[in-house]
């Protein structure tokens, strides 16, 4: 069971990397200090003043993080039917 839980744990590290540096990477070359500290600012309990522009701001939170989310939800529902075939022959 505990390793079970340390495969967890070690899948969502590599998810949250994935979707950092999916984040960073684009056409739109975004500052990836400023990306960082607007990606905490919008979690609400930390408070950091990001160089971010309005358009890059519209950039980062209307185009790639819906789709950094979309790929990871579609990913995730991949990857169910999957663990629900193992046990037949």
């Amino acid at each position: 069971m505990a390793s079970r839980r340390a495969s967890y744990g070690i899948a969502a590290a590599f998810l949250a990397a994935a979707m950092l540096i999916s984040a960073l990477v684009g056409a739109a070359d975004l500052n990836p200090l400023a990306t960082v500290s607007a990606l905490l600012d919008r979690l609400g309990f930390i408070r950091l003043p990001s160089g971010l522009s309005p358009l890059d701001r519209a950039v980062l939170f209307e185009i790639r993080l819906p789709r950094i989310v979309l790929c990871a939800l579609v990913a995730g529902c991949c990857r169910s039917p999957e663990r629900g075939t193992r046990g037949v022959p």
